[in-house]
């Protein structure tokens, strides 16, 4: 084969002797010189067996495609960053620790205050190519969680057995659920304040988005006593399923009747307290998936606000 070109069909012996004699006389004419007589050969319509396959045209076979697992694609260095995600994760990781560790106020305000100080630093190394934003929002979301289990467990070794509660393990541990899920819900919500303002207007307005999730928790108002416009505002307070998940967890799932030293007691047995509070009928499954819901909203939402002030610069 020359220059793309199958010579095949001139070679006579893979042809049987039945095709020598139909072969038709074609006339190509030659710059160089007179009229030049070729054979070809002339194979039968229907005769496909003994028709040789010239090996340019033969069609290759399918390749099974090869199903391989390989880690270092999910850890892979991109091509904007110098080091892998992993790396600036771990790296991220670490120093938001060290950070953690030098902080004596234990996190105290530390979305509304020291996040939005620390923007224009994390602007800077991102545009740096240092770090992605996504790697720095994960190991900063990662290294907050031992802090709050440490502050949530404490409040909760404290309250839970100085108010004379049961000592149930299976109590213990839903309200020790119900408590972290409103710690880590109520951390995201100050995040993205602090992500929409700076340290001054964070601080004023801060209160201000936390005053609605807390007048329609339930605890001020009951949802059967507010004008069903409104009680769209309850389904969407973090603070009503935390009070209805708590509530549940104490006195709910078939409590005993309490002890009572007193001649009368008017809230002795359990069901008649959540029967007071509006949440005899109140789920701690609804509670943790509505917290869940919330907490990724919250969450997302403080991300993409991040990202669009650190693109635009503001």
């Amino acid at each position: 084969m020359m220059n793309g070109q199958s010579n095949f069909y001139r070679n006579p012996e893979p042809f049987s002797p039945s095709y020598e004699s139909k072969l038709m006389p074609i006339k190509e004419s030659s710059p160089e010189g007179p009229m030049i007589l070729l054979e070809m050969p002339l194979f039968p319509e229907n005769d496909t067996n003994q028709r040789p396959v010239s090996p340019v045209l033969a069609k290759p076979k399918k390749l099974a495609k090869k199903l391989s697992f390989n880690p270092e694609r999910w850890c892979g260095r991109d091509e904007i960053y110098t080091t892998s995600f992993c790396r600036q994760f771990s790296l991220l990781l670490l120093r938001t620790f060290l950070i953690l560790s030098r902080d004596r106020s234990l996190m105290t305000m530390r979305f509304a205050i020291h996040f939005p100080l620390e923007l224009p630093i994390i602007t800077r190394e991102h545009f740096n190519r240092w770090y992605s934003l996504r790697a720095y929002y994960i190991a900063m979301t990662v290294a907050d969680i031992p802090i709050q289990l440490l502050c949530t467990v404490t409040y909760i070794v404290i309250t839970y057995y100085m108010t004379g509660q049961p000592p149930e393990a299976f109590r213990i541990g839903l309200f020790t659920l119900i408590c972290l899920m409103v710690a880590w819900v109520a951390q995201g919500l100050g995040l993205l304040v602090a992500s929409l303002f700076d340290v001054k207007n964070g601080a004023v307005f801060g209160p201000f988005f936390i005053c609605p999730f807390l007048i329609f928790s339930g605890f001020f108002i009951h949802l059967t006593d507010a004008h069903p416009v409104m009680h769209w505002l309850f389904h969407i307070s973090f603070l009503k399923y935390a009070l209805q998940g708590a509530a549940m967890a104490i006195f709910g799932y078939d409590r005993p009747r309490m002890d009572c030293d007193e001649t009368y007691c008017h809230f002795v047995l359990p069901k008649k307290f959540l029967k007071e509070i509006d949440m005899l009928e109140a789920d701690f499954v609804e509670a943790v998936i509505a917290l869940s819901v919330i907490f990724f909203v919250f969450r997302v939402s403080a991300f993409y606000v991040m990202q669009y002030r650190m693109k635009n610069k503001i």
